[in-house]
Protein backbone atom coordinates (compact mmCIF):
# COMPACT_ATOMS: atom_id res chain seq x y z
CA UNK A 1 0.00 0.00 0.00
CA UNK A 2 1.97 3.41 -1.27
CA UNK A 3 0.30 6.50 0.80
CA UNK A 4 1.54 10.39 0.41
CA UNK A 5 1.83 12.28 3.76
CA UNK A 6 2.79 15.28 5.12
CA UNK A 7 4.75 16.11 8.16
CA UNK A 8 6.42 19.92 8.95
CA UNK A 9 5.32 20.92 5.24
CA UNK A 10 7.70 17.80 4.16
CA UNK A 11 5.86 15.57 1.70
CA UNK A 12 6.65 11.88 1.74
CA UNK A 13 5.92 8.64 0.10
CA UNK A 14 6.08 5.58 2.41
CA UNK A 15 5.57 1.89 0.94
CA UNK A 16 3.30 -0.38 3.67
CA UNK A 17 2.98 -2.02 5.58
CA UNK A 18 7.08 -2.28 7.16
CA UNK A 19 8.36 -3.30 10.74
CA UNK A 20 7.74 -0.84 13.17
CA UNK A 21 11.75 -0.37 13.67
CA UNK A 22 11.56 0.79 9.63
CA UNK A 23 8.13 3.12 10.20
CA UNK A 24 10.70 4.68 12.99
CA UNK A 25 13.53 4.59 11.09
CA UNK A 26 11.75 6.20 7.83
CA UNK A 27 10.21 9.24 10.10
CA UNK A 28 13.29 9.56 11.62
CA UNK A 29 15.05 10.92 8.88
CA UNK A 30 12.17 12.91 7.59
CA UNK A 31 12.74 14.96 10.89
CA UNK A 32 10.26 12.93 13.46
CA UNK A 33 11.37 11.96 16.56
CA UNK A 34 7.81 11.58 18.30
CA UNK A 35 7.51 7.66 19.73
CA UNK A 36 3.91 7.98 18.24
CA UNK A 37 3.95 10.13 14.61
CA UNK A 38 1.28 11.60 13.52
CA UNK A 39 1.50 13.10 9.85
CA UNK A 40 -1.68 14.70 7.42
CA UNK A 41 -2.52 11.63 5.11
CA UNK A 42 -2.57 13.57 1.35
CA UNK A 43 -2.78 10.46 -1.33
CA UNK A 44 -3.45 6.70 -1.01
CA UNK A 45 -2.24 5.28 -4.38
CA UNK A 46 -3.95 1.80 -4.62
CA UNK A 47 -7.29 0.90 -5.64
CA UNK A 48 -10.37 -0.52 -3.17
CA UNK A 49 -8.41 0.83 -0.51
CA UNK A 50 -11.22 2.55 2.20
CA UNK A 51 -8.04 4.56 3.30
CA UNK A 52 -8.78 6.86 0.87
CA UNK A 53 -11.71 8.53 2.86
CA UNK A 54 -9.42 9.64 5.53
CA UNK A 55 -7.55 11.55 2.59
CA UNK A 56 -6.42 15.23 3.87
CA UNK A 57 -7.38 13.98 7.63
CA UNK A 58 -4.50 13.67 10.44
CA UNK A 59 -3.62 10.03 11.00
CA UNK A 60 -1.80 7.96 13.30
CA UNK A 61 1.07 6.10 11.97
CA UNK A 62 1.24 3.13 13.94
CA UNK A 63 -2.59 2.46 13.11
CA UNK A 64 -2.12 3.51 9.47
CA UNK A 65 0.75 0.74 9.51
CA UNK A 66 -1.91 -1.59 11.61
CA UNK A 67 -4.06 -0.79 8.78
CA UNK A 68 -1.96 -1.77 5.93
CA UNK A 69 -0.89 -5.42 6.90
CA UNK A 70 -4.49 -6.13 7.87
CA UNK A 71 -5.24 -4.75 4.08
CA UNK A 72 -2.49 -7.10 2.80
CA UNK A 73 -4.01 -9.81 4.75
CA UNK A 74 -7.14 -9.61 2.67
CA UNK A 75 -8.15 -11.13 -0.77
CA UNK A 76 -8.92 -8.76 -3.88
CA UNK A 77 -12.76 -9.59 -3.38
CA UNK A 78 -12.81 -8.51 0.70
CA UNK A 79 -10.89 -5.30 0.13
CA UNK A 80 -13.49 -4.30 -2.36
CA UNK A 81 -16.50 -5.28 -0.55
CA UNK A 82 -14.92 -3.48 2.58
CA UNK A 83 -14.39 -0.32 0.72
CA UNK A 84 -17.90 -0.58 -1.08
CA UNK A 85 -19.18 -0.76 2.81
CA UNK A 86 -17.00 1.85 3.86
CA UNK A 87 -18.51 4.14 1.13
CA UNK A 88 -21.56 3.78 1.63
CA UNK A 89 -21.77 4.59 4.98
CA UNK A 90 -19.31 6.68 5.71
CA UNK A 91 -16.51 5.53 8.18
CA UNK A 92 -14.02 8.52 8.38
CA UNK A 93 -12.39 6.70 11.22
CA UNK A 94 -9.04 4.47 11.03
CA UNK A 95 -10.69 2.84 14.37
CA UNK A 96 -13.90 1.90 12.02
CA UNK A 97 -11.38 0.65 8.93
CA UNK A 98 -9.39 -1.38 10.96
CA UNK A 99 -11.91 -3.41 12.75
CA UNK A 100 -14.11 -3.68 9.28
CA UNK A 101 -10.97 -5.70 8.15
CA UNK A 102 -11.85 -8.30 10.77
CA UNK A 103 -15.12 -9.77 9.49
CA UNK A 104 -17.14 -9.34 6.03
CA UNK A 105 -19.80 -11.60 6.55
CA UNK A 106 -23.00 -10.18 5.50
CA UNK A 107 -21.28 -8.48 2.82
CA UNK A 108 -22.04 -9.29 -0.50
CA UNK A 109 -21.03 -7.96 -4.00
CA UNK A 110 -22.46 -10.01 -7.05
CA UNK A 111 -20.96 -9.41 -10.76
CA UNK A 112 -22.15 -12.55 -12.40
CA UNK A 113 -25.53 -13.50 -12.86
CA UNK A 114 -24.87 -16.02 -15.35
CA UNK A 115 -26.82 -18.68 -12.95
CA UNK A 116 -29.22 -17.59 -10.44
CA UNK A 117 -28.27 -20.57 -8.18
CA UNK A 118 -24.84 -19.97 -8.32
CA UNK A 119 -25.81 -16.36 -6.83
CA UNK A 120 -28.31 -17.55 -4.34
CA UNK A 121 -25.26 -20.15 -2.96
CA UNK A 122 -22.82 -17.13 -2.97
CA UNK A 123 -25.16 -14.89 -0.82
CA UNK A 124 -26.07 -17.80 1.39
CA UNK A 125 -22.48 -18.52 2.04
CA UNK A 126 -21.39 -15.09 2.60
CA UNK A 127 -24.34 -14.41 5.12
CA UNK A 128 -23.72 -17.63 7.10
CA UNK A 129 -20.12 -18.67 6.53
CA UNK A 130 -21.10 -22.36 5.37
CA UNK A 131 -23.69 -24.86 4.64
CA UNK A 132 -23.92 -28.63 5.43
CA UNK A 133 -24.73 -31.22 2.83
CA UNK A 134 -27.92 -31.70 4.05
CA UNK A 135 -28.93 -27.77 3.69
CA UNK A 136 -27.13 -27.90 -0.06
CA UNK A 137 -29.30 -30.10 -1.12
CA UNK A 138 -32.75 -28.67 1.03
CA UNK A 139 -32.01 -25.40 -0.26
CA UNK A 140 -33.97 -23.39 -2.60
CA UNK A 141 -31.19 -20.99 -3.66
CA UNK A 142 -33.11 -19.13 -6.32
CA UNK A 143 -35.60 -18.34 -3.53
CA UNK A 144 -33.04 -17.36 -0.74
CA UNK A 145 -31.29 -14.95 -3.28
CA UNK A 146 -34.81 -13.23 -4.68
CA UNK A 147 -35.69 -12.75 -0.75
CA UNK A 148 -32.16 -11.62 0.09
CA UNK A 149 -33.01 -8.85 -2.85
CA UNK A 150 -36.18 -8.13 -1.63
CA UNK A 151 -35.63 -7.65 2.31
CA UNK A 152 -31.92 -6.24 2.47
CA UNK A 153 -29.81 -3.45 1.61
CA UNK A 154 -29.04 -3.62 -2.17
CA UNK A 155 -27.30 -0.87 -4.53
CA UNK A 156 -26.69 -1.34 -7.82
CA UNK A 157 -24.17 -0.38 -9.75
CA UNK A 158 -22.82 -0.60 -13.80
CA UNK A 159 -19.93 -3.17 -12.49
CA UNK A 160 -22.68 -5.46 -10.09
CA UNK A 161 -24.62 -5.43 -7.38
CA UNK A 162 -23.52 -4.85 -3.83
CA UNK A 163 -25.66 -6.44 -0.88
CA UNK A 164 -25.71 -5.87 2.82
CA UNK A 165 -27.16 -8.92 4.42
CA UNK A 166 -27.18 -9.71 8.11
CA UNK A 167 -23.71 -7.82 8.61
CA UNK A 168 -22.61 -6.61 11.85
CA UNK A 169 -19.28 -4.26 12.03
CA UNK A 170 -16.98 -5.98 14.35
CA UNK A 171 -15.94 -4.68 17.56
CA UNK A 172 -11.92 -6.22 17.73
CA UNK A 173 -10.20 -2.91 17.45
CA UNK A 174 -11.22 -0.54 21.05
CA UNK A 175 -9.02 2.66 19.75
CA UNK A 176 -6.11 1.94 22.19
CA UNK A 177 -4.50 -1.60 21.86
CA UNK A 178 -4.30 -3.67 18.67
CA UNK A 179 -6.27 -6.62 18.58
CA UNK A 180 -3.78 -10.14 18.68
CA UNK A 181 -3.39 -12.16 15.98
CA UNK A 182 -0.58 -13.82 14.14
CA UNK A 183 0.98 -12.03 11.10
CA UNK A 184 4.32 -14.42 10.23
CA UNK A 185 4.30 -16.08 6.86
CA UNK A 186 6.05 -18.91 9.01
CA UNK A 187 2.22 -19.86 10.69
CA UNK A 188 -0.13 -21.50 8.98
CA UNK A 189 -2.52 -22.15 11.42
CA UNK A 190 -3.25 -21.21 15.42
CA UNK A 191 -5.35 -23.70 17.41
CA UNK A 192 -6.80 -22.60 20.79
CA UNK A 193 -9.02 -24.57 22.99
CA UNK A 194 -10.93 -23.28 25.61
CA UNK A 195 -13.69 -25.40 28.31
CA UNK A 196 -17.26 -24.65 29.33
CA UNK A 197 -16.59 -22.01 31.09
CA UNK A 198 -14.43 -20.27 28.40
CA UNK A 199 -11.19 -20.25 30.09
CA UNK A 200 -8.33 -20.87 27.90
CA UNK A 201 -6.54 -24.35 28.58
CA UNK A 202 -4.22 -25.04 25.50
CA UNK A 203 -3.13 -23.08 22.69
CA UNK A 204 -0.67 -23.93 19.98
CA UNK A 205 0.42 -23.15 16.06
CA UNK A 206 0.80 -25.01 12.77
CA UNK A 207 3.95 -24.04 12.04
CA UNK A 208 6.65 -23.88 8.88
CA UNK A 209 9.14 -26.03 9.64
CA UNK A 210 11.68 -23.43 8.72
CA UNK A 211 10.65 -21.28 11.86
CA UNK A 212 9.48 -21.87 15.13
CA UNK A 213 9.13 -18.50 16.26
CA UNK A 214 5.42 -17.39 15.95
CA UNK A 215 5.27 -13.50 15.45
CA UNK A 216 2.53 -12.02 17.53
CA UNK A 217 0.51 -8.62 17.41
CA UNK A 218 -1.35 -7.59 20.32
CA UNK A 219 0.26 -4.31 21.44
CA UNK A 220 -0.59 -0.47 21.43
CA UNK A 221 -0.39 2.17 18.97
CA UNK A 222 2.76 3.63 20.29
CA UNK A 223 4.57 0.32 21.72
CA UNK A 224 3.38 -2.77 19.09
CA UNK A 225 6.65 -4.19 17.27
CA UNK A 226 7.01 -7.13 14.96
CA UNK A 227 9.54 -9.18 13.30
CA UNK A 228 9.60 -10.64 9.76
CA UNK A 229 8.11 -8.48 6.67
CA UNK A 230 6.50 -9.29 4.17
CA UNK A 231 3.86 -11.90 6.19
CA UNK A 232 0.42 -12.38 5.83
CA UNK A 233 -2.17 -13.63 7.84
CA UNK A 234 -2.61 -16.98 9.43
CA UNK A 235 -5.99 -17.89 9.94
CA UNK A 236 -6.73 -18.50 14.08
CA UNK A 237 -9.73 -21.02 15.06
CA UNK A 238 -11.66 -20.99 18.61
CA UNK A 239 -12.96 -24.50 19.50
CA UNK A 240 -15.06 -24.88 22.18
CA UNK A 241 -14.78 -28.33 24.00
CA UNK A 242 -15.95 -29.24 26.79
CA UNK A 243 -14.19 -32.17 27.57
CA UNK A 244 -10.40 -30.74 27.90
CA UNK A 245 -8.91 -33.98 28.84
CA UNK A 246 -9.33 -35.57 25.70
CA UNK A 247 -7.63 -32.62 23.70
CA UNK A 248 -4.83 -32.81 25.83
CA UNK A 249 -4.30 -36.32 24.54
CA UNK A 250 -4.68 -35.38 21.58
CA UNK A 251 -1.96 -33.23 21.75
CA UNK A 252 0.36 -35.77 23.28
CA UNK A 253 0.58 -37.80 20.37
CA UNK A 254 3.72 -37.56 18.31
CA UNK A 255 4.67 -34.87 16.23
CA UNK A 256 3.44 -35.64 12.61
CA UNK A 257 5.81 -34.21 9.60
CA UNK A 258 4.58 -33.85 6.14
CA UNK A 259 7.61 -34.38 4.26
CA UNK A 260 6.22 -32.89 1.00
CA UNK A 261 5.07 -29.73 2.75
CA UNK A 262 7.54 -29.28 5.18
CA UNK A 263 4.93 -28.18 7.64
CA UNK A 264 5.16 -29.58 11.22
CA UNK A 265 1.95 -29.70 13.86
CA UNK A 266 3.62 -28.27 16.80
CA UNK A 267 1.68 -27.78 20.17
Amino acid sequence: MKIRIVYAYKVIELELPMSDSGLSMQMKLEGCEDVNPVCKLLKVMDEDNPLQRLEDYVVNMDEVNYFARRMESLTDYEKKVITMYANENGLETIKDLINLTFGVQGLSFITDFSSAEQVGRRLYLNEFLGMSEEEAEEINFIEFAMKTFREDTVKIFPYGVYVEHGFQMPEIYNGKTFPEYFYSDKIVMSLEIKNQSGERNMNGQAENQESNEPVREEATPQTHRRRGQNASRASRQSVENSDVQNAENAVEQPVEENSETGITMVM
